[in-house]
C-alpha cells in the first residue's frame, strides 16, 4: 500500500478509527468500573489498554514511514495530524488504565465513595464520555458540529472538576468522607477530566483540517 501513499493514508485514517472505538469500548468499560469494582472488568480494561498501546505503535511506525514518500503538502499536514490524534487517543485509554488502578484501591481498601460523591462523580464521568464519543464521531465522519459538541463537552468537565472538587473538600472537612475514597474521588476526578482535555486536542485536531 505504501506504493500509493494517497490509498496509504486512507488506510491508516480508518485503522486510527478503528482504534478509537477500542478506546471507546476501554471507557465504557471504566465508566462503571469504580462503583462495581468488578474484577473482571479491571482485567478487560488492562487487556484492552495494552492493545491499544500495541495498535498505537504500529499504525505511528506505518504513518512515520509514510510521510517519508512523496506526498502532497496537504498530506503531510494530515499524517501531522494524525499522528497528535493517535497519542491523544492512546493517552484516553492510558487514563482509563489508572480509573481501573482506583477501583482496585478501592476494592483493598474496602471503601467506597458516599452517596452523593457516587452521584457525582457518574456525572463527570458521563460528561467526559460524552466529550469523547463526540471526538471520535468528528474524527471519523470529518464533523464539525461533533467537534464542536466535544469543546463543549470539555469546558464542562473542567466546571465540574472545579465545583466537585469544592464540594469534595467540604464532605472531607466535616468529616462525611473517609480519607482512602477521599483520596481516591479526587485522583478520578483529574484522570475524568484530562480524558476530556485529550477529547477536545482531538476534535480541534479535526477542525484544524478543515479550516
Amino acid at each position: 500500500m505504501l506504493e500509493t501513499p494517497g490509498i496509504a493514508l486512507q488506510s491508516a485514517i480508518s485503522e486510527t478509527a478503528r482504534m478509537g472505538y477500542v478506546v471507546l469500548d476501554t471507557l465504557d468499560k471504566a465508566k462503571d468500573v469504580m462503583f462495581t469494582k468488578d474484577y473482571q472488568d479491571i482485567l478487560e480494561i488492562k487487556d484492552l489498554e495494552q492493545k491499544v498501546d500495541r495498535l498505537c505503535a504500529g499504525i505511528t511506525d506505518y504513518v512515520i514511514k509514510l510521510s517519508t514518500l512523496t506526498i502532497s503538502e496537504r498530506e503531510h499536514q494530515e499524517v501531522a495530524h494524525l499522528l497528535q490524534i493517535l497519542s491523544d487517543m492512546e493517552r484516553v485509554s492510558d487514563y482509563c488504565e489508572n480509573i481501573s488502578e482506583l477501583a482496585e484501591t478501592l476494592h483493598e481498601c474496602k471503601t467506597d465513595f458516599t452517596e452523593k460523591g457516587i452521584e457525582q462523580m457518574r456525572q463527570m464521568v458521563e460528561v467526559c464520555i460524552d466529550s469523547y464519543r463526540y471526538a471520535l464521531e468528528a474524527f471519523e465522519k470529518h464533523e464539525k458540529e461533533s467537534a464542536m459538541k466535544t469543546i463543549e463537552k470539555e469546558t464542562k468537565a473542567d466546571e465540574l472538576e472545579i465545583a466537585l472538587r469544592s464540594d469534595h473538600m467540604q464532605r472531607m472537612a466535616n468529616g462525611q468522607c473517609g480519607m482512602d475514597a477521599g483520596i481516591v474521588f479526587m485522583d478520578a476526578l483529574v484522570y475524568m477530566e484530562r480524558i476530556s482535555d485529550h477529547s477536545r486536542n482531538i476534535a480541534e485536531e479535526v477542525l484544524s483540517v478543515h479550516h
